[in-house]
């Protein structure tokens, strides 16, 4: 669950933890994994039903340690792009890292990271049929890098949980 400003925030980082979803997408089988080697491309489709109230598509992967004296932490960085059914694109989001509080305290952006191990797309009200997501090794110096792709469907409105059974 989102908390903070929309997207990802130095305070809040990505939310917090929505156990009934993760194990709903789990069931669903909502997941796929792949590996790029630098300059590859890996696409994956999904299919986005009517009345979907926000998609989330997120990038994962286990990056290997930089050493001590790198000038970054990221080693290996993988890039996610999405493509709708009219073929617009839809970037991850971008959090600044300049250091000011301003800039830390400011929402994140739409636009290529190159800081982080996980990327997300998320499109509000998303167009209903065939969505592609591309996964590219942008700079995979110590390929091939596996990885990991989750999609998420967030209803339009609030979803009742309790209570249950017709009580």
């Amino acid at each position: 669950d989102d908390l903070g400003n929309d997207g990802p925030d130095y305070t809040f980082g990505w939310g917090r933890l929505n156990a009934a979803r993760a194990w709903q997408a789990i069931v669903d089988e909502r997941f796929t994994s792949g590996a790029v080697d630098q300059g590859q491309q890996q696409l994956h489709t999904i299919e986005v039903p009517a009345g979907v109230g926000e998609l989330r598509v997120m990038l994962y992967w286990m990056d290997p340690e930089a050493s001590l004296q790198a000038p970054a932490a990221l080693v290996n960085d993988l890039d996610l792009l999405g493509t709708d059914p009219q073929t617009l694109t839809h970037e991850p989001w971008e959090l600044a890292n300049t250091p000011v509080a301003s800039i830390l305290a400011a929402p994140a952006l739409r636009g290529a990271d190159h800081v982080n191990n996980v990327e997300q797309v998320a499109v509000l009200a998303p167009a209903q049929g065939t969505w592609t997501f591309t996964v590219t090794g942008g700079n995979v110096p110590e390929g091939p890098q596996a990885y990991y792709l989750v999609h998420e469907f967030l209803p339009e409105g609030p979803r009742i949980t309790y209570p249950l059974a017709g009580d």
